[in-house]
């Protein structure tokens, strides 16, 4: 987690300076957004949270930064998560 951490605060400074590089591969995109979200089902039940994906069910192939998308899904969900209060049941 640390070590995530520290490269995720050096992508941060490559960004700001301009040396970011994006590795660009071809993918279904809403069906990456779908796989990552539905991976926090468990840690949102620990919230009685029920997290569902409003995206289009067709195909979406385009080119994108597979890691990059990844890392800020996590991030994004993980603190939406993480910052709400319990639902009672």
């Amino acid at each position: 987690m640390l070590l995530k951490l520290i490269n995720q605060l050096l992508d941060l400074a490559k960004l700001e300076s301009g040396s970011l590089k994006v590795e660009k591969t071809e993918g279904e995109v809403f069906g990456f957004v779908r796989a990552i979200a539905s991976s926090f089902h468990s840690f949102g039940a620990l919230k009685n949270l029920d997290i569902t994906i409003n995206a289009p069910t067709e195909n979406a192939v385009m080119l994108f930064d597979k890691d990059k998308v990844e890392a800020v899904l996590i991030n994004l969900i993980n603190n939406a998560i993480s910052l709400l209060l319990p639902v009672a049941p």
